[in-house]
């Protein structure tokens, strides 16, 4: 599933005076915003983690932590990512890690070590799905569909829902190959039911289409920084076919 959500919003801010500095000397309680997603496909026995800290004080400015501070998540420190490693850290999470995955109701333990100064904080994830429908491989209506699953029952739990597949080709490649295209329906309640329309899908080619259910909690942040929050989702995907 392609992943827009937890880091976009620093990469709409960036523009000519984007940067990633070393967090030495800065005040994070007083300077840094922490966005963490905690991210897990439905039955997988695995989470993914990542995690960015922006300056609160200058726009479009990232902070690299120093070598006596990390972030942890079940025990395993985040590391600096692929893409940050070559520059690219704003088009994904600064650091990441692969850890087990949580089942409520044990929660993920997040760890932050200062220079020494720990604090730490446990996000419960929601539940895991049951059921979702239409089933793989299903047929659907480009009038649209209804996408169907089990609600959680839980207090603070919302969905995203994600579709994603191929629309004629744009002018800002070379080719002249469908391009990858994507429409989301965002902060759902977590009711079992939601509408995929016409106009959600007036976009997509017939053909292959996948439709992500996003079910997941956001909460403040408690590790002492001046800002942000942590997200812990389960994601519970099915491919379909998309009628002409």
């Amino acid at each position: 599933m392609r992943r827009f959500c937890g880091f976009a919003g620093v990469v709409l801010l960036c523009g000519a005076g984007c940067g990633v500095v070393p967090s030495t000397g800065i005040d994070l309680s007083q300077r840094g915003s922490l966005s963490m997603l905690i991210s897990r496909e439905s039955d997988s026995a695995q989470a993914n983690v990542g995690a960015s800290i922006a300056d609160t004080a200058a726009l479009a400015t990232l902070f690299e932590l120093g070598a006596n501070q990390s972030l942890s998540v079940n025990g395993v420190e985040l590391r600096e990512s692929l893409l940050s490693k070559i520059g690219l850290g704003f088009f994904d999470a600064q650091i990441r890690a692969a850890v087990g995955a949580r089942d409520a109701p044990n929660g993920y333990e997040i760890e932050f070590n200062n220079a020494g100064t720990v604090t730490s904080m446990t996000v419960v994830p929601p539940a895991d799905f049951t059921g979702l429908t239409p089933a793989a491989g299903s047929g659907v209506s480009a009038s649209g569909f209804t996408v169907q699953w089990s609600p959680s029952n839980e207090s603070g739990v919302l969905v995203d829902i994600w579709t994603e597949g191929l629309t004629v080709d744009g002018e800002l490649d070379d080719d002249t190959l469908p391009d990858a295209y994507f429409t989301s329906l965002s902060n759902l309640s977590d009711s079992g039911s939601a509408n995929i329309g016409a106009a959600d899908l007036q976009g997509f080619l017939a053909g292959e289409i996948t439709v992500s259910v996003v079910r997941y909690r956001e909460v403040t942040q408690t590790l002492g920084f001046a800002a942000g929050s942590v997200r812990v989702e389960v994601v519970a995907s099915t491919s379909l076919t998309l009628a002409p």
